[in-house]
C-alpha cells in the first residue's frame, strides 16, 4: 500500500508541477497584479537600503511594540496607517541568488508533500469516483491557499485579484493533480 500512496503522491506531484509551468509561464494571470515602481525603483532601492539595518519583514507605518499600549503611538499609528502609503515588504539587504534548478526542486517537494497528504486523505474517505476524489483534493488544497492569502488580504492589503487567482490556480492545479492521485488510489474492486 505504500509503493501506491507515494506513486500516487507521485504523479499528483508532476500534474500540479506541470501545471505550474503552464500557470506561470503560459498564462499572463500572475502579472495582472503587479505592479512596477518608477524608474526602475531607484529610490525605492536607495530608501530601503538606508532605513533598513537586517533584513526581515518591515511596514510601512513603522511597526511600533510600544503603539499596543501607549494610546499616543496608537493614534499616530493610526493615523499615517489611514493617510498613507501603507505597505509590507520582505527585505533581504544581501540579496537574492537565484538559483533555478534549486527553486524548483523545492517547489516539487512541496508539491509531493502536499499530494502525499492528499493521498492520505484520499486513504481515509469513502469516496470512490475518481472526479469526485479530484474535488475533493481541489477544494482541500484551494481552501489552505483562501486562508493563507485572505491574511494576507485583510492584514496586508494584498489585491483581491492576487488572492482569487491563487484560489483558482489552485482548484486547476490539484483538480487535475486529483485525477491522477485518484486514478492510482482506485480501489482494486472499484
Amino acid at each position: 500500500m505504500m509503493k501506491k500512496k507515494l506513486l500516487g503522491a507521485l504523479v499528483g506531484a508532476v500534474i500540479a508541477f506541470a501545471w505550474g509551468y503552464v500557470s506561470w509561464q503560459v498564462l499572463p494571470w500572475h502579472e495582472w497584479s503587479m505592479k512596477s515602481f518608477e524608474q526602475g525603483g531607484a529610490a525605492v532601492t536607495d530608501a530601503i537600503k538606508k532605513e533598513a539595518l537586517t533584513s526581515g519583514l518591515y511596514s510601512l507605518p513603522n511597526f511600533d511594540k510600544d503603539a499596543r499600549t501607549d494610546k499616543a503611538k496608537h493614534e499616530a499609528w493610526m493615523k499615517q496607517a489611514h493617510e498613507g502609503p501603507a505597505a509590507f515588504v520582505a527585505v533581504r539587504l544581501e540579496g537574492m541568488r537565484f538559483d533555478l534548478i534549486g527553486t524548483l526542486v523545492g517547489q516539487f517537494i512541496t508539491q509531493f508533500l502536499v499530494a502525499f497528504l492528499g493521498v492520505w486523505l484520499l486513504t481515509k474517505t469513502i469516496i470512490v469516483p475518481v472526479v469526485q476524489k479530484a474535488v475533493f483534493i481541489s477544494v482541500v488544497v484551494a481552501s489552505g491557499v483562501f486562508l493563507f492569502n485572505m491574511g494576507g488580504w485583510i492584514w496586508c492589503g494584498i489585491p483581491s485579484v492576487s488572492v482569487l487567482i491563487a484560489v483558482v490556480d489552485a482548484l486547476v492545479a490539484w483538480f487535475l493533480a486529483g485525477l491522477g492521485m485518484g486514478v492510482i488510489m482506485k480501489p482494486r474492486n472499484a
